[in-house]
This record gives C-alpha cells, sequence and structure tokens, in this order.
C-alpha cells in the first residue's frame, strides 16, 4: 500500500508529522489519513510530499507491484 511506504519514507528520514506539514505544506490530518490507508493522495499532495523528500514520481515504480 502506497501509504504504509510514504510512512517508512517519512520515517526512515527521521521526520514527524509536523515536519513533513512545515516541508510539504499538507496537513496533519492528511499525511496521518494516507499514512494509515485511510485516504489516497491527489496527484498535488503526493507531489509535495515526494518533492519534500527530494523525490519524483518515478520513486512510485517500486509500489507497482503492491497493487498487482
Amino acid at each position: 500500500m502506497i501509504g504504509q511506504r510514504l510512512l517508512r519514507l517519512r520515517s526512515s528520514k527521521g521526520w514527524s508529522i509536523r515536519d513533513l506539514q512545515r516541508e510539504a505544506d499538507i496537513s496533519p490530518a492528511m499525511i496521518s489519513r494516507v499514512e494509515r490507508g485511510l485516504s489516497m493522495p491527489s496527484y498535488d499532495v503526493l507531489g509535495r510530499w515526494l518533492k519534500a523528500f527530494g523525490l519524483g514520481f518515478s520513486w512510485l515504480d517500486g509500489c507497482q507491484h503492491e497493487y498487482a
């Protein structure tokens, strides 16, 4: 699930939800919902999320097997 991968990404960098909120301008509630699999991020939110970590959408290539 993409939310789990995004959570692992954030955790691996040692960032709190508040850190990501500041860097990506995403609400803490949205971050939490996505990471728990309760919501799917919009294209815009996902783009800001990945950009905050210096990543592009190509990072999602590793998610393909999770939707098979």
